[in-house]
């Protein structure tokens, strides 16, 4: 898998870096969670401080465009990103797994 930034934009706001660009890769679609581990090695950033906004592909195409927002911290990212876009990109558990894991 290759990952290409195209753009980084500052938002010091929201304590977060938008990085936009395109993901090259053989097969099928890369997963959310891979995405975000390469994206973390290559932006030199910690895992459980990025999160991919979107990732779209074009079909029969082997490249697609990513959106993703790295966080200074983990703090950060629990502030701003919303409860269902976290238990996408799997920093959280569904209510249902936690009362399973309780019992």
């Amino acid at each position: 898998m290759e990952i290409k930034v195209e753009k980084r934009e500052e938002q010091p706001l929201l304590s977060r870096k938008l990085v936009r660009g395109y993901v090259g890769f053989s097969g099928a679609t890369p997963a959310r969670a891979e995405l975000r581990k390469k994206l973390a090695e290559a932006l030199k950033a910690d895992a459980g401080c990025v999160s991919v906004a979107s990732l779209r592909t074009v079909f029969g195409n082997t490249k697609a465009m990513f959106e993703a927002h790295v966080y200074a911290s983990a703090e950060a990212l629990d502030k701003t990103e919303s409860v269902v876009v976290l238990r996408r990109q799997g920093l959280r558990e569904k209510k249902a797994a936690k009362a399973a894991a309780k019992a």
